[in-house]
């Protein structure tokens, strides 16, 4: 999804929080390959969600691609 959301004009600035259930560091690293700004393992607290989207929201956009 993250490919497909950076490839398309229209989205490929759009920030992207991942958040998955797999703890496998290799897999976090794909992730942020493929376009994620973060990675959130689950679980999590509301508290980290909500400070690590707060953070995304702060960054400047960066030209993608």
């Amino acid at each position: 999804m993250c490919e497909l959301i950076r490839t398309d004009p229209l989205t490929r600035h759009t920030r992207i929080l991942a958040i998955s259930g797999n703890p496998d560091p290799q897999y976090q690293t794909r992730i942020r390959a493929a376009g994620a700004d973060d990675f959130l393992p689950k679980p999590f607290e509301l508290e980290e969600l909500v400070s690590r989207l707060k953070a995304l929201l702060r960054k400047p956009v960066e030209a993608r691609r």
